[in-house]
């Protein structure tokens, strides 16, 4: 797993966000395309993508999409 997969599978969580507007410092929750549907989304991609379960919780601790990729990371080699 690596970074600019992951964010191109992120990028797809999000309703009407262009291609390349994700970067690992994005603060994800601050995007005009942020709402409850996209918090979803992201949790289904991961479980899809990646097999990582992530609840509500885990996800309202991330701020950026680096946080949300080293939770992946972390979930994967335990």
């Amino acid at each position: 797993m690596d970074m600019i997969s992951f964010i191109k599978s992120l990028e797809g969580a999000f309703e009407g966000l262009s291609p390349g507007s994700l970067t690992a410092g994005t603060e994800f929750r601050k995007l005009e395309q942020w709402d409850s549907i996209s918090a979803l989304n992201i949790l289904a991609v991961l479980d899809s993508e990646y097999d990582v379960q992530l609840n509500r919780a885990e996800i309202t601790g991330c701020n950026t999409v680096q946080d949300i990729f080293e939770l992946v990371k972390k979930k994967k080699a335990s």
